[in-house]
């Protein structure tokens, strides 16, 4: 009503001067809300299967960051609603605001793979980027049978193609894609709308994390502003559950595996005609990462 009463007034009409048998048609106006407004101070924005959920997990614990319980997909319009700010706001309602207040941050991990939404979001304020990078090989397998698993678990998927159709043929299912698999392509936006140079992107290599956790969140906690994690303190893995499921049914798909032989051959020609490691090994350096694996140094994979 009070948007009718405006629209009218702006016309010289009041409703006081209108006929009594006039007819006013209200419509619903939804609110426009701006990315500007959203407050949040870093992002977990990918890639899944690469120890996304670990380094939430573990940050949770940190006595001097909040991290939101959904996933903050901000998959929202070039205005979001206001709608959708608030329920975002929501994560943190109980929050102090102010200075000293704990960091704020969040786990969005398909953000990386989305320029538009990367574009948007570099119109959050402060906001900056943590970026989990796995060798191509194993994060595609990873994922596939991740997903392959939740379709099984949940039956709603119409059809799940096998590993060697995802490579060979390009089949797809969920977030499933052999083209993914050249996480350079994503890395480059991602450099590219939140440059390192300026504070707003951390990239790390899942093998750190892996085998070195503590230097791998030691270079997380400083890059936030952070204290470092008490020297007592034991990284706990998360979100393994799935993998120890399916691998206990005998239901893990292995590109080692002789009959995926032909597969993994052909994933790895296409990643190295892209030069798709050294891509990698750059992008990380580009980022000011002081350690690169041997994996993507030498283009080897976890079958090799």
């Amino acid at each position: 009503a009070t948007v009718a009463s405006r629209l009218i007034a702006r016309q010289g009409v009041t409703l006081e001067s209108l006929p009594a048998d006039s007819e006013i048609e209200f419509r619903n106006v939804r609110p426009f809300g701006r990315w500007e407004d959203v407050k949040l101070d870093f992002l977990i924005a990918g890639f899944a299967r690469s120890g996304t959920h670990s380094v939430r997990g573990n940050l949770m614990e940190h006595p001097e960051v909040k991290i939101a319980e959904e996933e903050l997909t901000f998959n929202w319009g070039y205005l979001p609603m206001q709608s959708q700010v608030r329920n975002y706001a929501n994560e943190f309602r109980d929050e102090p605001q102010g200075f000293g207040r704990r960091l704020w941050g969040g786990k969005g991990e398909g953000v990386a793979f989305n320029p538009r939404i990367l574009r948007l979001a570099t119109r959050i304020t402060g906001l900056r980027l943590v970026v989990m990078v796995r060798e191509p090989v194993e994060w595609l397998e990873s994922l596939y049978n991740l997903r392959r698993f939740e379709c099984m678990v949940k039956g709603d998927c119409a059809y799940v193609p096998t590993l060697e159709d995802v490579i060979l043929h390009g089949a797809t299912f969920e977030d499933v894609d052999a083209e993914a698999a050249m996480l350079s392509h994503s890395l480059q936006r991602v450099v590219e709308y939140f440059p390192p140079s300026q504070g707003r992107l951390l990239l790390l290599e899942f093998e750190l994390l892996k085998t070195r956790p503590r230097e791998a969140f030691d270079r997380l906690t400083a890059f936030l502003g952070v204290k470092p994690f008490p020297p007592d303190y034991q990284f706990l893995k998360h979100a393994t559950e799935d993998r120890q499921r399916y691998e206990g049914m005998g239901q893990r798909i292995s590109l080692c595996s002789e009959p995926l032989r032909h597969a993994l051959a052909v994933l790895r020609d296409r990643l190295s005609r892209n030069n798709e490691y050294t891509k990698l090994t750059q992008l990380l350096a580009q980022a000011g990462s002081p350690w690169v694996s041997s994996r993507l140094l030498l283009n080897r994979t976890h079958c090799d």
